[in-house]
């Protein structure tokens, strides 16, 4: 089953799963890994960490200082330190969809 980018929030990897987390509050599982669904998206998410590849239109907030990101629906995911450089210059030019 693939989602719309618009529809999906974030996606989280859980062992060999993909937890894909909606919009709406639903999640649903999958066996592919986060490189898939990075490929599938291309531009439209940014990997912030081993676990987690986050829409760029759901991000609210960054905080460099601490390493973490809020998403619009108030939940906040850690940012690992080799990926602080590379989400500071991808959110520099957030595209427009």
């Amino acid at each position: 089953m693939k989602h719309k980018p618009e529809d999906i929030v974030f996606l989280e990897a859980y062992g060999s799963y993909v937890i894909v987390w909606l919009t709406d509050g639903r999640r649903t599982v999958h066996c592919r890994g986060l490189s898939y669904w990075q490929r599938l998206y291309d531009n439209r998410f940014v990997r912030i960490h081993h676990s987690f590849l986050v829409n760029r239109q759901a991000i609210s907030s960054i905080n460099i200082s601490k390493r973490t990101l809020r998403l619009y629906c108030d939940i906040e995911l850690p940012i690992s330190r080799r990926k602080v450089k590379s989400i500071k210059d991808a959110m520099r030019i957030l595209p427009a969809y």
